[in-house]
């Protein structure tokens, strides 16, 4: 009787944090669409985060110290660049919290599954309303080496947009096709990355996502075991060696790169030059078109902005003592996509990561 109770119990926790966690991830499509401002889906996003944070203390009845010094350290840094919208940084914090706190009590690989099929529906639905209704049925004609390419938005704000809002959902379905230990899910979710790169031309995003899910169709039975402290250590560094990476994008502004990259580095260089790096935020580059998130953060949102980001992002690496090999690829392609596109914000990518890492510690009932 007691095991059914409980049982019960873990079912009704595993619908409620999937019901809000398809809300958090329909708003994040929503900005991707701009039928919301970018801003405004971070905010009804962090309210939803809220309320599972505020769910996950009423539960547990405890509040991590290291949220209290994180909460802390973002409040000074959204008082003394008077930009409530820094308070992102919290967030972060928030996420790793709740399923560090609600893990055992969840349906973890069920919550993957609902988050991946939600997440590839919505994204068809918007694709299905720029091929009939002509939403956002956008073609963007550029150069490239090879000559002028035609890039489709899909019914997304850009091509590279239509591309991360696919992020969310291939990360957490790599994570439960890898928990179902299924070559034929990851076969699938190739097909659909690829079905996506042919239209978008989105390369450098497409090739990390496709290198991920290629290195786990191979590792397969190795995805769910633990990475050895060499590995983790390696993770750990490895959001500093992009950001050494893109700061010399920046100062030297390559030929090569700026060939590769459609000439991003020179862009980067520019603003370097004119607005230089601060310790606080530039309003004036808030909007700035940037495609790398080590640099956005650096030169819009400023150096305390960027270390406090950074230091928050190792600590919820650091502290898992068991990280899954499959969630340590996705750690890896998250850094290194934002070389090339603002993605570290997005905080419905972050979760499908956070779930992963906490796929072997969940209450397995599927």
């Amino acid at each position: 009787m007691e095991n059914q109770l409980v049982l019960k119990s873990n079912i009704f926790l595993t619908n409620f944090v999937s019901i809000l966690m398809t809300l958090q991830l329909g708003f994040g499509f929503l900005s991707l669409t701009s039928l919301i401002t970018v801003s405004a889906g971070a905010f009804l996003q962090l309210v939803v985060f809220l309320l599972l944070y505020v769910f996950s203390i009423l539960l547990d009845k405890k509040i991590p110290y290291w949220d209290v010094m994180f909460a802390g350290a973002t409040v000074v840094t959204v008082a003394i660049n008077n930009s409530p919208e820094m308070v992102s940084l919290f967030v972060f914090s928030m996420i790793m919290s709740i399923f560090w706190k609600l893990s055992p009590v969840l349906n973890i690989p069920l919550l993957l599954k609902r988050y991946f099929v939600a997440g590839i529906f919505i994204f068809f639905i918007v694709v299905f309303a720029s091929v009939v209704f002509g939403f956002n049925n956008n073609v963007i004609s550029m150069w490239r080496i090879d000559g002028v390419v035609n890039r489709q938005s899909l019914g997304f704000s850009n091509p590279n947009a239509a591309l991360i809002s696919l992020v969310a959902p291939i990360f957490s379905g790599i994570g439960y096709f890898v928990y179902k230990q299924s070559r034929i899910g990851l076969l699938g979710l190739l097909i659909i990355v690829l079905f996506v790169f042919e239209k978008t031309q989105s390369r450098t995003s497409s090739l990390v996502i496709v290198s991920i899910i290629v290195a786990m169709f191979i590792t397969l039975k190795n995805g769910l075991k633990p990475v050895n402290r060499f590995l983790k250590g390696i993770m750990l560094v490895m959001p500093f060696l992009l950001l050494a990476f893109s700061m010399w994008l920046m100062f030297k502004n390559p030929d090569f790169f700026n060939i590769y990259l459609s000439g991003r580095p020179n862009l980067y260089h520019n603003f370097y030059q004119q607005y230089g790096i601060h310790l606080l935020g530039q309003s004036e580059l808030e909007n700035a078109m940037f495609d790398n998130s080590y640099l956005q953060a650096m030169l819009s949102k400023g150096l305390l902005f960027l270390v406090l980001f950074l230091f928050i992002n190792i600590r919820n690496i650091y502290i898992v003592r068991r990280v899954p090999l499959v969630a340590w690829m996705l750690f890896g392609g998250f850094f290194a996509l934002g070389v090339t596109e603002t993605v570290l914000q997005h905080f419905e990518i972050y979760v499908s990561i956070i779930m992963v890492v906490f796929l072997m510690n969940g209450a397995k009932s599927e």
